[in-house]
């Protein structure tokens, strides 16, 4: 911790007295420091080594032997820091000052006072001189007389006493909001919003990489912002890691979540219970309705004009609607696409007829076996694509999910990580 102090020391030396009445009535002089005697009180626990003060200015001495110096000093002291709730943290700094050459039976020290006479408990700051911290705030700045235990002039070891000045410091975390925790929360919402986007848009997985990607290059930039220690792990460390474990299994979920919009029949067969679950149970809770097949919603077509003329409309587009919608119920009935297709005998009792006479004729044969075929084929095709729109349908449902779960936990998360850091507020009282 670096300060800029002004040390105000006061002490009295007899040998400096005189009475003004024999001196043209000269009360007080001003003289070199290093023409008189000083306590040589000096910061303790400085981290530099640097135990001189700024700047040797003048000693003020009075006729009552009252001598009194004030120089600047430009400390640096250490300060154990605690990170845990960095950067909602509060930090206890302490300046030790004691002199360095004398034990506390040659110097004793007193805490100074206050313009009223009491003795002074805290640490005075000049209004005019003071330059505020744009990233601290001082929240106390008490100040003890530490006396020392036993009596040195025993022959027991030499003890100093000690004024030690308490700085209760606040860390001011706007910087840390702005810069540090809004993106990562805004990260973090895009990569729950990689789960909104449809599969079939070609780029989710584009999206979760891009998002892993960015709070990965934020990390690194971010490594100079953050205390370096291993005593303990700071809390925006922990929500960091929170939101790379997110991001990178939205990463994960998304593969998983193509892999099961992309699997068809021909792949994959879906299990009862991925039906039951995914399809009939799960939707209703995540507020997914699967809309109806246009098989379910087609009409009945509209009676037309049995007559083979250009006007009748019997023709190439009545032909081609039989075609493409040939009736369920002509060749082989069944009562969803889950039954097996008609066996090859009832075919061939319909084609051949009930006995050899009825049969049908040739050229009637093949064109009944074509349609059969070509029927049998559009009902195929249409299984093929049922199926696969289940498949889809149970990664929409999948997708949905992942949605609201990381919803959950990321709000959830977020409240238990920096919640905490709110009860963490420096004490009223300094000295309960």
């Amino acid at each position: 911790m670096s300060t800029k102090v002004y040390l105000d020391l006061e002490w009295t030396d007899y040998r400096l007295s005189w009475e003004p009445s024999e001196h043209d009535n000269i009360d007080s002089l001003r003289v070199t420091a290093q023409s008189v005697w000083l306590p040589d009180v000096v910061l303790m626990n400085n981290n530099d080594g640097n135990f001189d003060v700024a700047l040797d200015i003048n000693v003020v001495v009075s006729s009552d032997g009252s001598v009194r110096w004030q120089p600047p000093g430009l400390y640096r002291s250490s300060c154990s820091i605690q990170v845990t709730y960095f950067p909602f943290d509060w930090q206890n700094c302490t300046m030790v000052f004691s002199s360095y050459s004398y034990d506390s039976s040659e110097v004793i020290l007193w805490t100074g006072q206050s313009p009223d006479g009491r003795d002074r408990q805290e640490i005075h700051i000049q209004e005019g001189t003071f330059i505020g911290n744009g990233q601290w705030e001082i929240i106390h700045k008490p100040s003890r007389l530490i006396q020392p235990l036993g009596d040195s002039r025993r022959g027991g070891e030499r003890r100093r006493q000690e004024v030690t000045f308490y700085l209760i410091i606040r860390r001011k975390p706007l910087f840390y909001l702005v810069n540090v925790i809004a993106p990562c929360i805004l990260i973090t919402l895009l990569a729950i919003f990689v789960f909104y986007l449809p599969p079939d848009a070609g780029e989710k997985m584009g999206l979760s990489i891009f998002a892993l990607l960015t709070l990965t290059v934020f990390l690194l930039l971010l490594a100079d912002k953050v205390p370096e220690t291993s005593l303990s792990v700071p809390i925006i460390i922990k929500y960091l890691m929170f939101t790379m474990v997110l991001v990178t299994f939205s990463v994960i979920l998304s593969v998983v979540v193509l892999n099961l919009h992309h699997r068809s029949p021909h792949t994959h067969q879906m299990p009862l219970w991925v039906r039951q679950i995914f399809i009939h149970k799960l939707p209703w809770y995540l507020g997914l309705k699967r809309p109806k097949s246009e098989r379910d919603q087609v009409l009945e077509p509209p009676p037309l004009a049995l007559k083979d003329s250009p006007g009748s409309g019997w023709g190439r587009g009545t032909d081609e609607y039989f075609i493409r919608k040939p009736p369920s119920d002509f060749l082989s009935p069944r009562l969803n696409r889950f039954q097996s297709e008609m066996t090859a005998s009832d075919l061939r009792r319909f084609t051949d007829g009930p006995s050899r006479t009825v049969a049908l004729p040739p050229e009637l044969r093949e064109v009944v076996s074509s349609i059969s075929y070509i029927a049998r084929q559009l009902e195929e095709q249409e299984d093929h694509d049922a199926l696969k729109e289940d498949w889809q349908f149970v990664a929409m449902v999948v997708d949905r999910l992942f949605l609201w779960t990381f919803i959950i936990f990321t709000s959830l998360g977020t409240l238990v990580i920096f919640l905490d850091a709110t009860y963490h507020l420096p004490p009223p009282d300094p000295f309960p």
